[in-house]
């Protein structure tokens, strides 16, 4: 529950909540950390706090926080790929491209 308030302080720019919704899950719920931090920070950017981000990535660093690869499935013909972000060697890259081109801009 608490991280989707951290997701609504993010959509609608209360990045004061998203900070003390943020500190409270890193206590309460510390294995989860590096994806709160991650939102948080993306929270700042989005109003143009780069120096308060830059500050949210540099304690994830001192606390050895590390984010997590984002990871993408997608359905080509039958087969289900997983897909990391980064990955440009999976051998559907191409293909599963395409895919993702064609959600984001449906035109």
């Amino acid at each position: 529950m608490w991280s989707a308030f951290l997701g609504a302080c993010k959509l609608h720019g209360d990045v004061q909540m998203a900070r003390r919704i943020a500190e409270h899950l890193c206590t309460s719920e510390p294995g989860s950390c590096s994806s709160n931090y991650v939102l948080l920070a993306d929270s700042y950017t989005d109003i143009g706090e780069w120096g308060e981000a830059e500050e949210i990535r540099e304690v994830m660093e001192a606390r050895g926080v590390e984010k997590a690869a984002g990871c993408s499935w997608v359905e080509i013909g039958s087969c289900m790929h997983s897909l990391l972000a980064g990955d440009e060697l999976h051998p559907q890259i191409e293909v599963a491209s395409q895919s993702f081109t064609k959600i984001i801009s449906p035109n």
